[in-house]
């Protein structure tokens, strides 16, 4: 079965395809008494990027290593993508580094207890909706605006080999 690490949690992305595998004996014991679902939330807690949240975006069953935290949004109250934001978030991000313990001597480790102590602002949850709705968008717009930077930087890379042979033939003109 698939066994998961905080390699495979990123801020806003679960990215499960490349994994550890466990026996199916080993899967019914980690899982035993709670199990990853979609829309539960996951958040590294041991090594270099503590902190970082995704939300299980497909249906997967597997099981998962100790530098991950499985958070369930309580139905009703945490609406799962407001809470992702948040983690991901300056907020979130300076909550989990204060929280960490063993900073400075190890990779650290945010215990789970500490986890349940941050302090999230909590909005109703139809507010909690349309903010992570912004968010979204947002984001949405910010990665266009990437992608268009990652275009216009690959055309000049392809662009720049004619000029130098232009420029090196004699035949770039320039013009002041």
């Amino acid at each position: 079965m698939p066994f998961l690490s905080a390699q495979n949690v990123k801020p806003y992305r679960f990215m499960p395809e490349i994994h550890r595998k466990v026996s199916q004996e080993d899967y019914l014991g980690y899982t035993r008494h709670t199990k990853p679902e979609k829309g539960d939330v996951l958040m590294t807690r041991v090594g270099a990027m503590i902190g970082e949240a995704a939300m299980i975006d497909r249906d997967l069953d597997f099981a998962f290593y100790v530098s991950l935290c499985l958070i369930k949004p309580m139905d009703g109250s945490i609406y799962a993508p407001y809470l992702v934001h948040w983690l991901n978030s300056p907020f979130g991000v300076a909550a989990a580094k204060e929280k960490t313990l063993g900073k400075g001597h190890s990779q650290g480790n945010l215990n789970l207890k500490l986890i349940r102590d941050f302090k999230l602002p909590l909005p109703p949850i139809d507010e909690q909706v349309r903010i992570a709705a912004r968010l979204d968008d947002a984001q949405t717009r910010v990665e266009e605006v990437r992608g268009l930077q990652l275009q216009t930087a690959n055309e000049l890379d392809a662009l720049m080999p004619s000029i130098l042979d232009k420029a090196f033939r004699g035949e770039l003109l320039i013009s002041a």
